[in-house]
């Protein structure tokens, strides 16, 4: 497969109009691997009651990290059954701990430390419920927690290693897209990605796994909501038909038989299980994904490009908003950020984002996350959007708007970046 140049790039992923959308909020850094070590546990629940009080999201998002960390028990304290999880037979005053840090959106306590035996383990408190997050072999352990020890925070092991979830909201706005907790009646626990690795039925009050349910993004669910969709305008007020990215010659839904014959440099697009559209990838990510379950989505290179290809903004975008104004409020898009040296910005201009005024009068993009590496352009003023005023995470497109400017270029890693706007 031919790799894509720079130019090709910004055609292929946005060249058509049509109202773009904007942001869901962006998960912090992959958290730690959980447990290097598993020996079978008997279940007991995972929750255990410490003497300190939880904290709401509010409290910690209000809070330092100094702050988070002074207010997290020490390593020592931690339950025997939650210990052992991660190592038989040892006791939490007897491992050597080297230090704690946050992970998962910054409302996890991560403990490194090691065994008599030299063996590596992390252990994790979740500040948000007070919990200590015990960890389970597989979905059959799982299965066997009780209905009243279902925890908010355990480590999951399947197929693909071990995964810390949490069954939280990243965010506390009710119109943002992001992965969904509760989903008609069933609590999902996801990992830091929004994978979703369990499921409990609150109404059945049992344990399922995730392909029992319609909660995953399959790729024949993301080929429903695509073909056919319609999307109402915020710009004008009609109706818009969304092309399928599945039945549009220009692009290459890969199957099984294909994933590995990608060519590194080659433009690729994650449709995430969690509802995440991820715009860039590498291709070791998106084989991992492919692995998880995602939906992966490369150019024909073989198509006419003088067609026209409006990838990202007729597609992308207008099938994220149509879900969002639906009420799905688990699809939004992402930029994907990493060393590459065959791509590196793209162009989105301010009438092609999707929004809606709130009560404050405030212009809002709920389905696409504000982008990490970003210019900004006015009309008679531009640069990098932090020194330009545009840092809120959730109200980034009113900040955007507010002071005037009309086009953006997104930088696909930090080095890019800096080439374009040298000091």
């Amino acid at each position: 497969m031919k790799k894509i140049a720079f130019a090709s790039l910004i055609v292929l992923l946005f060249s058509a109009c049509a109202p773009t959308l904007t942001p869901v909020p962006s998960p912090v850094e992959e958290s730690p691997t959980p447990a290097a070590t598993w020996t079978p546990v008997p279940p007991t629940g995972t929750a255990t009651v410490t003497p300190m009080p939880k904290l709401t999201l509010e409290n910690l998002k209000s809070m330092s990290v100094e702050d988070k960390l002074k207010m997290a028990p020490q390593a020592e304290s931690a339950p025997e059954d939650v210990v052992s999880s991660f190592a038989a037979g040892e006791s939490a005053r007897v491992i050597a701990w080297s230090g704690k840090s946050l992970t998962f959106w910054d409302r996890v306590v991560a403990y490194e430390g090691t065994t008599k035996s030299g063996e590596k383990v992390t252990l994790y408190y979740d500040l948000e419920s007070g919990q200590w997050a015990k960890q389970y072999a597989d979905f059959d352990e799982v299965s066997k927690i009780p209905a009243d020890e279902v925890p908010d925070v355990m480590v999951v092991n399947d197929e693909n290693g071990a995964h810390l979830v949490r069954n939280k909201l990243q965010y506390d706005y009710d119109w943002i897209s992001q992965p969904q907790v509760m989903i008609e009646g069933k609590m999902v626990f996801r990992d830091e990605k929004g994978y979703p690795k369990a499921i409990w039925d609150t109404n059945a009050k049992k344990w399922l796994r995730p392909e029992e349910t319609d909660i995953p993004w399959t790729r024949e669910k993301w080929e429903k909501a695509s073909i056919g969709a319609i999307y109402n305008s915020p710009l004008d007020g009609k109706e818009y038909q969304i092309p399928s990215t599945f039945k549009d010659p220009r692009y290459i839904v890969l199957g099984e038989a294909d994933i590995n014959k990608i060519e590194e440099g080659t433009e690729i697009l994650i449709l995430h299980p969690s509802g995440i559209m991820q715009v860039w990838a590498n291709l070791e990510d998106a084989k991992k994904a492919f692995k998880d379950g995602a939906t992966i989505v490369i150019p024909d290179l073989n198509y006419n490009p003088l067609n026209g290809l409006n990838f990202g903004r007729d597609s992308l975008f207008a099938t994220a908003f149509s879900r969002w104004q639906s009420g799905d409020k688990d699809v939004f898009i992402r930029f994907g950020e990493f060393r590459s040296t065959h791509m590196n910005s793209m162009a989105i201009y301010v009438n092609e984002i999707p929004y809606f005024i709130d009560k404050n009068g405030r212009r809002i993009c709920p389905i696409l996350e504000k982008p990490k590496f970003f210019k900004v352009y006015g009309n008679d003023i531009s640069g990098p959007a932090d020194k330009m005023g545009v840092t809120d995470l959730i109200y980034w497109f009113d900040q955007f708007t507010a002071k005037g400017f009309n086009a953006m270029t997104v930088f696909i890693n930090e080095e890019a970046f800096d080439f374009a706007n040298p000091p």
